[in-house]
């Protein structure tokens, strides 16, 4: 397979062996990249700065414009029906379905100026919603409408940096922040049957850290992105059932830079911490590599 990368200058790939870029030459709408996503059928999405999308399939690039704005893609995922939802830093968030139809929600006059940065989509038409005003969950149509908006008050009110579902646990998110750390959460039926915690976070004295991104191993190890103080390692012991010890990987041991904005797992248990200004560092049997 290969490994993609973002860049203020355009897209990488990397076969193993050599890196490949990518400009707005082979056909991306933009040569700034915000977030990427793999889909499941193996399409690659880029979000660009500008606004727009490109998609990677077949060989080729295809641009696709996102009319009514021009501000930064911030994040992508995948629903269990194939759409891609992406979120717009200034705008509000799209979709774009299997027949590379867009529907947006930007009519966001509920939210007032809110600024948003990463997304989820639940089933029956149901989104969570990272803003810089916390976490909500979003009702919507399919016609870009608001039902209903329900704001989750136990996570505070700052900017949520990334939402991420436990690896192989449908329904349980890792919430992570930009200066409040990192909460586990199960959105319930009702108000009353939510779970909400940071309690790891504190164990850890982790509660004020910029979180970037966060990265579940199979042993169910966290892998903690930040946003000056490298990637912090939290090691899960499965007899005691707890989290129960920690590790930094920084640049006095090895990291390229301390400003991580991205963590992937590759299929063959390798972690990739993308960085900022900073290039790519790999974890590979537990030996930092550096990529510039």
């Amino acid at each position: 397979g290969f490994l993609w990368i973002g860049t203020g200058e355009g897209l990488v790939r990397y076969d193993g062996i050599r890196f490949e870029s990518f400009t707005q030459r082979d056909s991306l709408a933009d040569d700034f990249i915000m977030s990427l996503l793999v889909a499941r059928d193996g399409k690659v999405w880029i979000g660009h700065n500008n606004g727009n999308i490109s998609v990677f399939n077949n060989g080729r690039f295809t641009p696709i414009e996102i009319p009514g704005t021009n501000s930064p893609i911030r994040n992508m995922n995948q629903d269990s029906h194939g759409n891609i939802w992406a979120v717009i830093q200034n705008s509000g968030f799209v979709k774009i379905d299997r027949y590379m139809n867009i529907t947006t929600w930007f009519d966001m006059g509920q939210l007032d100026y809110t600024l948003y940065y990463s997304i989820f989509p639940l089933d029956n038409n149901q989104v969570l919603l990272g803003t810089s005003d916390g976490l909500i969950k979003l009702n919507v149509t399919n016609d870009g409408k608001i039902e209903s908006i329900e704001r989750y008050f136990e996570i505070p009110s700052t900017t949520i940096t990334v939402i991420k579902q436990r690896k192989g646990v449908t329904g349980e998110f890792w919430i992570g922040t930009e200066d409040e750390g990192f909460f586990y959460f199960i959105p319930g039926v009702s108000k009353a049957s939510h779970i909400i915690n940071n309690d790891l976070c504190i164990h850890f004295n982790l509660e004020y850290e910029n979180i970037q991104d966060i990265e579940e191993k199979d042993e169910g190890h966290l892998l903690l992105a930040t946003w000056g103080n490298g990637v912090i390692q939290l090691f899960y012991d499965p007899v005691k059932k707890e989290f129960s010890d920690s590790f930094t990987f920084s640049s006095t041991n090895g990291l390229s830079n301390n400003f991580v904005k991205r963590i992937l797992s590759d299929t063959e248990g390798n972690y990739w911490f993308a960085t900022y200004g900073g290039g790519v560092s790999s974890l590979t049997n537990e030996s930092m590599i550096f990529y510039d």
